[in-house]
């Protein structure tokens, strides 16, 4: 059965301690001070995020009908078990972003080099291992479990996401989100840069979905992803 990693935020204290066990255990050596000599420097799959006066741990949702793997042009976004996490193959990767432009949730990024994209795996590795994921472990406050999708905890935290995450998006900046021939991609709640508006229409069509869906930067999609974490 699918499993998730669900938030308690009235645990978490934004210690960040989940960010750098994630960003150790990703990394080559696996230790925190050969880590921090490695380049490109490895970065963590979860992010914390504030809201308010709350701090709220975010990673990817491994969606069932995952667009980032759907538009990879090299297929490096793969579900290798069709009940495990949406994994990145590094080899295959060549950062092209794609996957950055359509995440509903703003939890892929680019690494520090540019050549590949970074996304949380849910520990795959350690999970063969019969262990947790490591932002699992580290939390010392057991601000983060990792459930069996099917458990109730697991399942109204995903459908309270879910109900936000479909609300409609007001624009916010104003002249933003235009997608109009010769526009510049701006986002339609911040006014920051995102794709130009042709690949943005090419990637919403390859999707099925509105084109405007996609005019959103992953920044502001990751604190409208926390604001539903946090109800």
């Amino acid at each position: 059965m699918p499993r998730v990693i669900i938030v308690n935020v009235e645990k978490c204290v934004g210690c960040h301690s989940c960010e750098m066990a994630c960003a150790i255990a990703h990394s080559e050596s696996g230790d925190l001070f050969e880590a921090v000599k490695q380049e490109p420097l490895s970065r963590p799959g979860v992010m914390v995020v504030a809201v308010g006066e709350a701090a709220v741990p975010l990673q990817c949702r491994h969606c069932e009908d995952a667009p980032c793997a759907a538009v990879c042009p090299k297929e490096a976004l793969q579900r290798p078990d069709p009940e495990g996490p949406v994994v990145v193959d590094h080899e295959l990767c060549t950062g092209c972003q794609a996957c950055v432009i359509v995440c509903p949730f703003g939890m892929i990024t680019v690494s520090s080099d540019g050549k590949f994209v970074i996304k949380c795996d849910l520990c795959i590795e350690r999970l063969g291992r019969g262990e947790r994921p490591a932002c699992v472990e580290a939390c010392p406050r057991g601000a983060l479990r990792l459930l069996d999708i099917a458990e109730p905890a697991a399942q109204e935290q995903h459908k309270a996401v879910e109900v936000i995450m479909a609300a409609p998006v007001q624009q916010g900046a104003p002249g933003a989100g235009d997608l109009s021939e010769g526009a510049d991609g701006q986002c339609k709640l911040c006014g920051e840069r995102v794709a130009r508006p042709a690949r943005i229409k090419r990637l919403a069509g390859d999707l099925g979905v509105d084109a405007e869906q996609l005019c959103i930067c992953p920044s502001c999609r990751r604190e409208r992803y926390a604001e539903a974490l946090s109800k």
